[in-house]
């Protein structure tokens, strides 16, 4: 099995091409379930990203089965404990082989990808229920139901709640939740240095200092910006506390802001959008996210720092916390719904702000002497 990228037609722009992932089977042949799955959740306006992430995580299951040589119709919930099974095993492979000591050995999958990967097969195939192509209720049939006294997550006043249950995947393995990982400023400033044009320099100084999404920040559109006050409506997000926020940014990014306009101006780039295609058959089209991903991969090989955009959203919350900033103000920024889920990401601080505090009290302590 493999993962091939195809381009098809745009269905919002005719005339262009988009990337959509593909899986093949050993034969060469596209292996249709999943082509109509992810062309449903396509449909549905799901990220390039979600697309990719489950088109990965279904070529595991599909090489399992295929090895297996069982059919994706013929499926009970054992077949997916043997399959969790199959994702532990260092090579994913149902024989018994000899390790050959001079080839390098795959690497472990963690119990979060496990649980990501088998919570698509299940929505895999709650979508094949629904459209009467597969008989069986699965994704019923993997949940129960537990008490939220035995859960690590409790939702804000649990303890008022009349829900005291949940439903969750009787498959999911235990997982360790470590802190979120976060960008000092000095990395920040080599990365926005790094960059070879002034799109990128505002892209990389919104994400940081607005705190918002990638894909927040690819909707933003000119309108969006009130200079004279130093704000940035988001007018799209992925959650429903997340539209209509409102994010600040720098004067120096401002400047920058009114900078780039001149120059898309200059290159005649007439856009409603902010962050565009500046050269090529897309000049002028709103930027994607598998774009900015590729020159992400090209900053850390010019800058040998290993990150990602939504790391920029990681390292402005945690800067705000560990500044004194109130949690509330940096749910509303951040757009979380629940104040929980702000302090369930964030609660951890970063071993920089440890040191801080550490070097801090034991300055005090030398003093007593």
């Amino acid at each position: 099995m493999r993962v091939v990228t195809v381009k098809i037609p745009d269905a919002f722009d005719s005339g262009k091409e988009i990337e959509r992932f593909m899986l093949i089977n050993e034969s060469g042949e596209p292996v249709v379930p999943v082509v109509k799955y992810l062309k449903y959740l396509d449909d549905i306006g799901r990220e390039y990203n979600t697309l990719r992430n489950y088109c990965y995580q279904l070529k595991h299951y599909f090489s399992f089965l295929e090895q297996s040589n069982i059919s994706y119709l013929d499926v009970k919930l054992s077949v997916l404990k043997d399959f969790i099974g199959w994702l532990r095993k260092p090579y994913r492979q149902l024989k018994v082989t000899e390790i050959n000591p001079n080839s390098s050995k795959k690497k472990k999958i963690s119990n979060s990808s496990i649980n990501q990967i088998v919570n698509c097969i299940l929505n895999f195939y709650e979508y094949l229920y629904l459209y009467e192509e597969f008989e069986d209720e699965l994704k019923s049939k993997a949940m129960k139901t537990v008490s939220i006294r035995f859960s690590s997550y409790k939702p804000f006043l649990h303890h008022i709640s009349n829900d005291k249950n949940k439903e969750t995947n009787i498959f999911n393995l235990p997982t360790h939740k470590s802190p979120v990982k976060i960008l000092t400023q000095e990395q920040v400033q080599y990365i926005i240095e790094a960059c070879s044009n002034l799109r990128d320099i505002l892209l990389f100084r919104v994400l940081y200092e607005t705190g918002t999404r990638i894909d927040e920040a690819l909707e933003m559109k000119f309108e969006d910006f009130d200079i004279s006050k130093g704000t940035v409506a988001v007018t799209k997000s992925k959650t429903k506390a997340g539209i209509g926020r409102t994010v600040y940014v720098s004067s120096e990014t401002l400047n920058i802001f009114q900078d780039y306009i001149i120059e898309l101006l200059d290159n005649d780039i007439d856009s409603d959008y902010v962050f565009v295609t500046l050269r090529g058959s897309n000049k002028g089209k709103r930027h994607k996210y598998n774009t900015v991903y590729s020159k992400v991969k090209t900053l850390i090989k010019k800058t040998k720092i290993s990150f990602h955009p939504h790391m920029f959203r990681h390292t402005f919350a945690t800067e705000m916390l560990e500044s004194g900033v109130d949690i509330k103000a940096v749910q509303e920024i951040l757009g979380h719904e629940h104040i929980q889920t702000t302090l369930g990401i964030y609660s951890h601080p970063s071993q920089e702000f440890i040191r801080k505090e550490y070097d801090k009290r034991f300055s005090k302590s030398k003093e007593l002497h």
